[in-house]
């Protein structure tokens, strides 16, 4: 079953721009974690929470059974907070 996507076709997951965004994104935020994890005054200091937009479909977020429209990422990382799944 291929999975439907919540972005327009220029963003789609797997389009050149989309991915193109994602590595860079991607660079931006390995940069920030070796900042934090190789200074001192920041280390054991600092908690860093990184979200996003539900997405939706197109300018439709409507539909209440569209996980699209109610799907939100949520990551917090610091030294206080253990991973739990």
């Amino acid at each position: 079953m291929r999975r439907r996507h919540c972005r327009t076709r220029r963003w789609m997951g797997g389009s050149p721009a989309y991915n193109a965004a994602s590595l860079a994104v991607d660079g931006y935020l390995g940069s920030i974690f070796n900042i934090v994890d190789t200074a001192a005054a920041l280390r054991d200091k600092t908690v860093i929470i990184l979200t996003a937009d539900h997405g939706g479909n197109g300018k439709n977020h409507s539909t209440a059974t569209d996980p699209c429209n109610y799907t939100i990422p949520f990551f917090v990382w610091g030294p206080k907070y253990q991973q739990k799944l």
